[in-house]
């Protein structure tokens, strides 16, 4: 679940292992930083394998487009050509979402291998 553009999951583990004082956070230790990455690597970080099985799907009737019009075998061709423009949109929306939930993760990464202190402005 996602509160005030955090995901309420990620703040629940930062709140387990992070001393908290007036809007800061510290890590309690340095070991405890390179568990906290190895949690938020396991949820938050796309999976590369179910993108691609996705893509495979997506792409499958623009390839069937594609033989149609090198068989020439027109009989099916506008019902074909409907059925591809909404997957190339999915197609789209699918590559967008991965690629901004890998910066987000390269970003909750960063915070948190900088020597483990950093601000939470939504609670303060």
């Amino acid at each position: 679940m996602i509160i005030g553009g955090v995901n309420h999951e990620i703040m629940v583990i930062y709140l387990d292992k992070c001393i908290i004082k007036k809007g800061k956070f510290k890590m309690k230790n340095p070991k405890d930083r390179e568990d906290e990455l190895n949690e938020i690597e396991k949820l938050i970080k796309p999976q590369k394998l179910l993108l691609i099985l996705r893509s495979l799907i997506l792409i499958a009737p623009y390839g069937h487009l594609i033989l149609q019009i090198l068989s020439e075998d027109y009989s099916k061709l506008l019902l074909t050509s409907i059925i591809v423009l909404p997957t190339i949109v999915l197609l789209t929306l699918l590559w967008r979402e991965y690629i901004y939930n890998l910066k987000r993760y390269k970003k909750v990464a960063m915070e948190i291998q900088d020597k483990g202190t950093g601000t939470l402005s939504h609670f303060s």
